[in-house]
């Protein structure tokens, strides 16, 4: 295709030979994202994106008639002191946005429940769904491209858990029931005529269930599912009758398609290592036509039968080679999209791409502060465990790091059961590797997106194998000449922070300090404070990933074998944080100043699990680097090493 060469064109512009890499300002990547959501108008000739106007997120309009020189339109803001959170666009004039606010005692903004419209212009503005019109959360669920009044909405009703769905009249506000979800605390996908023909749910035990009707006038059968793992629906295509399912089955892992009528299952795109990541579509949104997995760096697999887009993904996916791509919105047309590209390199940046034109034009980054040339490559290696089973691990090199071994840190992701690590820039990975620091990432036993035998290897082996994953990944980065075996610290966030001082306690002698974060300490705990033993659901997630026997709780809880402790430790938590809660932090505290072993602190009020408010981000990362800096030192000499 023709645009490819306009492309490449660009991309050869935007980059160039390797510069010196200087410290960058702490700043520059605990910031949160400028602008996010961009989003094109059916008939694009405008442009909506989300961007902080003095510190608060609004709605921008842009006329990109002239995609070379937009021309802002209007900027809107939401009410009552809340900020824009997300957008939709409805019709070419009109445009759904959902608002978030700071509630309580937390920094952090969350979803209001609320539903505004406007008019790109900024008339027009009208409240739709409101909660304090004793209405729940509800969830735009299709656009409907033939209509230009109405959208379909899914909510779950005042003392109600069964999604109901319902049409909302995007200048009124007035709705009219469509149907009702036979399943609890899910979802539901409706054919192209807007009938219910799908639904998912997940019962008390964690249990998914699905439904579905053979025929837009039948009623509903419990959805059998062959594949053993649990089947996720992604969608339904035009015929109405197929719809595809995302499977995390051991030897299944990928998309598969069913069909309504006769019940089967065939497989479309599969993958040995992993479960699928995103999905490809066609220009109309009906078909799909590829599948993104994660094994390491992004691997696209087509489906077996060409798709007339086809051609289109190769060519995008050439012209960004070794990125993610994604098309987060397109014309009513499908002749001009917005892709959305990132990398270990670089954040979300946004381009508007002109298919029957052949053109690709830059729009903007979400972190524009930071230059993908100076930041450290990521790599994906496959290890193996003492017990055989293999798991992957990221590792991030300085740039300029040369061969030798460097001070390091083990980089635990939280979760600790379906979150992954991923191949994609992270703004603390990024900050640790400028300040000299090889930074390791293992996806321990129990990581999600590996399918469902992997993540359930971990159950109940916290503080047993799973720390046994990690400790064999730092090894193995000794082995390799990565790290430095004097120099390497543990650092994590909630099971992270776990992770951390389960890391200094089960291994006193492998780590030369040890930085906590928003963690879990003591397992037993779990059952008392807490949103997540508010629930039963939630109290079966516990039993299911800790299990109840007490003598089992003790031994796997890093409180009770503070003693062993002998590198330096630093713990940090929000105040006001209820998943982690924070008495793990009082109790953890407490039990140290009684066995005398020392450790720095950070409590900081207002904020929960994990730090928004931006002084309190810069603070963080700061006490993060120095403690880093005193104990590990720069690769070089050992010295301090700037902090901003």
């Amino acid at each position: 295709m023709k645009w490819i060469t306009s492309a490449a064109l660009l991309l050869a512009l935007l980059t160039g030979p390797v510069l010196a890499v200087d410290t960058i300002p702490v700043e520059d990547f605990v910031a949160h994202p400028k602008y996010r959501n961009l989003q094109i108008s059916p008939d694009g000739r405008h442009l909506a994106v989300i961007a902080p106007v003095e510190g608060i997120n609004h709605l921008v309009f842009l006329n990109i008639e002239n995609i070379d020189k937009p021309v802002q339109v209007s900027v809107l803001s939401a009410p009552r002191g809340e900020e824009v959170a997300s957008v939709t666009w409805v019709n070419d004039e009109r445009a759904l946005l959902q608002t978030s606010a700071v509630r309580g005692a937390l920094e952090l903004p969350r979803l209001t429940g609320r539903i505004m419209a406007t008019n790109f212009d900024g008339s027009k503005k009208t409240e739709l769904w409101s909660i304090e019109e004793d209405r729940t959360f509800a969830q735009v669920i299709d656009t409907l491209s033939d209509e230009d009044d109405y959208v379909i909405v899914s909510h779950q009703g005042l003392n109600r858990q069964k999604p109901i769905v319902e049409r909302l009249n995007v200048y009124s506000g007035r709705t009219s029931r469509i149907g009702v979800s036979p399943l609890s605390r899910g979802g539901v996908l409706l054919d192209s005529k807007q009938r219910l023909r799908f639904a998912i749910g997940r019962d008390d035990d964690l249990e998914l269930r699905a439904a579905y009707r053979k025929h837009p006038d039948s009623g509903w059968t419990t959805f059998e599912n062959p594949l053993e793992g649990e089947a996720i629906p992604l969608g339904i295509a035009g015929d109405d009758r197929t719809v595809y399912v995302s499977s995390d089955a051991n030897d299944r892992m990928g998309v598969h398609a069913f069909d309504l009528e006769t019940g089967k299952v065939e497989p479309l795109v599969t993958h040995n290592l992993v479960e699928a990541n995103s999905m490809l579509w066609s220009r109309d949104g009906d078909e799909l036509v590829g599948v993104e997995f994660l094994p390491g760096l992004p691997q696209v697999l087509f489906v077996d039968e060409p798709h007339q887009d086809r051609g289109t993904w190769e060519s995008l996916l050439a012209t960004f080679e070794d990125m993610h791509v994604r098309v987060t919105s397109t014309t009513s047309d499908s002749n001009v999209a917005i892709v959305a590209t990132f990398s270990d390199l670089q954040p979300p940046t946004w381009y508007h791409f002109d298919i029957e034109n052949g053109k690709i034009q830059y729009l903007v980054s979400a972190r524009p502060q930071i230059d993908p040339e100076t930041m450290a490559s990521t790599e994906s290696y496959w290890l193996t465990a003492r017990d055989g089973l293999d798991f992957q691990a990221y590792v991030t090199r300085p740039v300029d790091a040369g061969d030798r071994p460097l001070p390091t840190i083990m980089y635990i992701h939280g979760g600790p059961h379906g979150p992954r690590d991923e191949w994609a820039y992270q703004p603390e990975t990024q900050m640790l590797a400028n300040r000299g620091y090889a930074v390791i990432q293992p996806n321990y036993r129990g990581s999600g997106g590996f399918g469902e035998f992997f993540e359930e290897t971990g159950y109940r082996k916290w503080y047993g194998e799973m720390q046994d994953d990690i400790t064999d990944a730092t090894l193995w980065a000794i082995e390799q000449g990565i790290a430095d075996e004097n120099k390497i610290c543990i650092y994590g966030a909630s099971y992270g922070g776990y992770a951390t001082l389960a890391g200094l306690t089960k291994e006193p002698d492998l780590y030369a300090c040890g930085f906590a974060f928003v963690g879990v300490y003591d397992l037993e705990l779990m059952y008392e404070h807490g949103d997540t033993q508010e629930f039963k659901m939630g109290r079966t997630y516990l039993e299911t990933y800790i299990g109840r026997d007490e003598a089992e709780l003790k031994a796997r809880s890093p409180i009770n074998h503070v003693a062993k402790i002998k590198a330096p430790l630093y713990v940090a938590h929000g105040k006001e944080d209820v998943r982690a809660h924070v008495e793990h932090f009082y109790h953890l505290r407490d039990r140290l100043q009684k066995e005398n072993i020392p450790f720095e602190q950070l409590l900081v009020p207002k904020e929960g699990h994990g730090f928004y408010k931006f002084e309190n981000r810069v603070n963080y990362a700061n006490e993060l680097l120095g403690f880093f800096d005193r104990h590990i030192g720069t690769p070089a000499t050992g010295d301090s090493v700037a902090s901003n």
